[in-house]
Formats: structure tokens, C-alpha cells, sequence
């Protein structure tokens, strides 16, 4: 099975703490790996210590997914978020490419407008 056309061209997502983090990784095939770390904090998805899993989303959750990308303005997202006058916090990476537009944000306890919005609408993809 393929990617469908208005899937991504690459789609990577990771977002942990201290000792912990999931991976997000889209696949060849249209599926997309979800990867829970030590701990098994739900930062993004419901997993377990050291769990992986997959999910192959359909076209109507690519649909919505690819146009909460556009509302959210993530092409547009900096490379780079940094608060650093904290011991402890999120770290977190966000690879995207479709077509001629390409994304590589991430941070250390600091996230671009709409990260919050961006999360959920990865949880919705991932439902």
C-alpha cells in the first residue's frame, strides 16, 4: 500500500521530558509508527513503557490533518524555540515536507503558536 497524494512526504514528531519521550515516524507505506518511551507518558498518544505501535490513517483523517497544518501556519513555525533559564522541562522536533514545503522546528521548553492545537490535531490523525 501506498501513501495517499495528500499525505505528507515525510512526517516525524517527537516530544518527551527528562528520561522520556514518544517518536511519531510515517512510514513508506502510509503507516505511521508510534514509539513510547521508558516511563510510557501519553505526551501525544495513549502507550505503554517501551511500546510500539502503528496506525494507517485514512484520507478523511489526512484530510484534516493536512488542513489544521494550514490554519495552524506551521510552515512558518522558526527552526529554533528556546527557553533555557529552566533545569527541566519538554524537548520536542517536528520534521515535516509536502511537495516544495519543507519544516524542521524544534525547542526546549518553548513551542510555537498553535503547538498545543498541532498536538491535538496529531492525536485526532492518530484516532
Amino acid at each position: 500500500m501506498s501513501k495517499a497524494a495528500s499525505t505528507p512526504d515525510l512526517l516525524y514528531f517527537q516530544l518527551g521530558g527528562f528520561g522520556d519521550r514518544q517518536d511519531l515516524e510515517l512510514g513508506e507505506n502510509g503507516e505511521i509508527t508510534i514509539t513510547s518511551g521508558n516511563a510510557g507518558i501519553s505526551w501525544f498518544y495513549p502507550g505503554e513503557k517501551k511500546s510500539t505501535k502503528h496506525e494507517t490513517p485514512d484520507a478523511g483523517k489526512w484530510a484534516g490533518f493536512m488542513a489544521c497544518l494550514e490554519e495552524l501556519e506551521v510552515w512558518s513555525w522558526e527552526s529554533q524555540y528556546f527557553h533555557t533559564d529552566m533545569c527541566d522541562g519538554i524537548q520536542w522536533e517536528v520534521k515535516l515536507e509536502l511537495g516544495d514545503k519543507t519544516l524542521h522546528s524544534h525547542g526546549t521548553n518553548k513551542t510555537p503558536e498553535g503547538f498545543d492545537e498541532f498536538k491535538a490535531a496529531i492525536k485526532e490523525l492518530l484516532s
